[in-house]
């Protein structure tokens, strides 16, 4: 893998993590605004719900967020993981249906 490749995948934003982000940077937000409990308890079940519905709004998207976290932490930027994982997408029909049903689930 070259250093460019490395440099590039890198800088890509991953739309997950953005996710995770953007939503508790909104539930701080609210926090420090409103600094009610019960806004704080009703916030925590709202982020549980904005990530859940990311999640299954990214799959008919075609692009499975799921699968956008754990390709990272399992190929973990190593070559010959990144090019097995591209051939079993490419090559393998359980391998892109499992893939799908993991990102959206059963």
């Amino acid at each position: 893998m070259t250093t460019n490749t490395v440099s590039q995948r890198r800088s890509k934003t991953r739309s997950f993590a953005a996710l995770i982000l953007f939503v508790n940077v909104v539930g701080l937000a609210l926090g420090f605004v409103s600094g009610d409990p019960r806004l704080m308890l009703v916030k925590d079940s709202g982020v549980s719900s904005a990530v859940g519905i990311g999640v299954l709004v990214s799959v008919p998207a075609g692009r499975p967020m799921m699968t956008e976290a754990l390709k990272p932490w399992l190929v973990k930027e190593r070559a010959d993981r990144e090019a097995a994982w591209a051939r079993l997408l490419r090559d393998s029909p359980a391998f892109r249906r499992a893939e799908r049903v993991y990102g959206r689930g059963p």
